[in-house]
């Protein structure tokens, strides 16, 4: 509490989600005046055993991606491919027995990439 007209409530929430891509909505009502003000919302990483184990975890850190190197991590052994926004694939990458991989685009032209791997599909930016 600010002690002015501030005053906040901490609300944690454990939600299920599908692999993918997700949306989540918040819904409020009731009330007059401002109903909301948020000064931060945090995400934490996945935390189940059984999604961290599976082969379907594929994630860009950062992105944009910095000094023209792709970092990503993934669970499996799956090669994974750098496609452009038309479906063309650019460079493909072995990830045997890697969870952290770098990977260096300065071949490649700023834009919108994507990188794909059998169960997931994630998009980054060279900027």
């Amino acid at each position: 509490n600010t002690g002015g007209w501030q005053s906040w409530r901490t609300i944690t929430a454990n939600v299920r989600l599908t692999n993918g891509q997700n949306r989540i909505r918040l819904e409020f009502s009731g009330g007059n005046g401002f109903l909301l003000n948020i000064n931060r919302m945090t995400f934490d990483r996945i935390t189940s055993s059984k999604l961290a184990t599976s082969n379907s975890f594929l994630k860009v850190t950062p992105n944009p991606i910095q000094n023209n190197t792709l970092i990503f991590t993934q669970n499996g052994n799956e090669n994974v491919k750098i496609l452009n926004l038309s479906g063309s694939i650019l460079k493909e990458i072995s990830t045997v027995n890697q969870n952290l991989i770098n990977v260096n685009v300065s071949n490649l032209t700023p834009g919108l990439y994507l990188l794909k791997s059998k169960n997931n599909t994630e998009k980054f930016v060279i900027p």
